[in-house]
């Protein structure tokens, strides 16, 4: 599979995004096992390979020829941390699946699903914006057809069988992956992060290359909620993701009223630099794209710019950038390519408003 086949599977926000939302994704998924193999980390190399033939085999007869089957021992370093970048392969697989019954099934940018991961599969889905009912609906429905083929691993006392515990029951899971820029430019963002662990919620910063700041991009993760089914999972969701939203339009018409000058300066600086720099680093341009999205909720910007900035929050990432560019890359070249990505996407947007 060439890069630019794999970029087209990735499910990183695009133009669908809401301008409105400080949501920029929303994700949902759960594990599954399948009766009479071991775990994966306990798996025989040829169990595993039934396995993947397995889940293959059930998903062509789910959605028909309309899926890529993917061997991650066939991929190179730069599509698997591009996968993990996607958040559709979790780290450790991206690192390690050296094995043909590791891999990815996926079904256009619906859902996903990781074979011989932690369980045997891993269903997922992931939705620009915030749309968490949509992306729990997905991979419930996708977990019941798959159930007509497959036999899954349950126990009438602990649920269904997962090598994590947290995962027994019914174990479907969801996070919101929001920005906090003006909650942060207010100085209310600690209170907005306490807010969310009071109310039930496990809140990750998420890093950029190196594990340098990545702007101000939080995920925000429901607990493990047992038996629960996607209505009671997607209402834990939606009061997330409208708890940030508050949290945001009440600090961007804090600072709608004062304008501070330093942050109007910080947020023209940033356009300036975004617009011409030849090299940035992932966490230059997360943070710089931050300030952007900013200038955005006080108006200082057309909120029609935030689509483009939410797909940009992930072409600057390492791998992805890669793949987008079509070459291999070391640390000097990407900060080139990525400089030159952004400043050519935002210049053209700028001369679209002016004309």
């Amino acid at each position: 599979m060439t890069g630019s086949e794999l970029l087209r599977l990735l499910p990183y926000a695009g133009s669908d995004t809401p301008t409105s939302s400080c949501v920029l994704i929303s994700r949902a998924h759960l594990s599954r096992n399948i009766t009479r193999f071991a775990f994966p980390h306990q798996a025989r190399a040829a169990q595993l390979d039934e396995v993947w033939e397995l889940a293959v085999k059930a998903a062509e007869k789910v959605v028909g020829n309309g899926i890529d089957a993917i061997q991650i021992s066939t991929l190179d370093a730069v599509s698997r941390n591009a996968l993990y970048e996607g958040r559709l392969l979790g780290r450790e697989l991206s690192r390690s699946g050296e094995h043909t019954g590791q891999g990815l099934v996926i079904h256009h940018r619906d859902w996903a699903i990781t074979v011989n991961g932690e369980d045997h599969l891993r269903l997922q889905s992931i939705v620009s914006g915030a749309e968490p009912k949509a992306a729990l609906l997905r991979v419930a429905r996708l977990e019941n057809s798959l159930g007509k083929w497959l036999p899954y691993a349950h126990s009438p006392t602990f649920g269904f069988l997962s090598s994590s515990p947290t995962n027994l029951g019914y174990g479907l899971r969801g996070s919101v992956l929001v920005s906090l820029c003006a909650s942060r430019a207010a100085g209310c963002r600690p209170k907005v992060l306490r807010l969310l662990n009071r109310k039930g919620f496990t809140v990750q910063r998420k890093v950029g290359e190196r594990n340098g700041a990545a702007g101000d991009l939080f995920q925000i993760n429901t607990r493990p909620m047992g038996w629960a089914r996607e209505e009671a999972v997607a209402a834990r969701l939606e009061t997330a993701a409208a708890l940030a939203e508050d949290a945001e339009a009440e600090a961007a018409e804090l600072l709608t009223a004062r304008k501070p000058a330093r942050i109007m300066d910080d947020i023209w600086r940033a356009w300036g630099i975004l617009c011409n720099a030849r090299q940035m680093g992932c966490g230059e341009a997360l943070a710089l794209l931050s300030c952007i999205r900013l200038g955005c909720l006080l108006e200082e910007f057309d909120s029609h710019l935030i689509p483009e900035l939410n797909r940009l929050t992930f072409l600057v990432r390492p791998a992805i950038l890669q793949l987008f560019v079509g070459r291999k890359m070391n640390g000097r070249e990407r900060a080139q390519a990525r400089a030159d990505v952004v400043a050519r996407v935002l210049t053209e947007l700028r001369d679209l408003e002016e004309n």
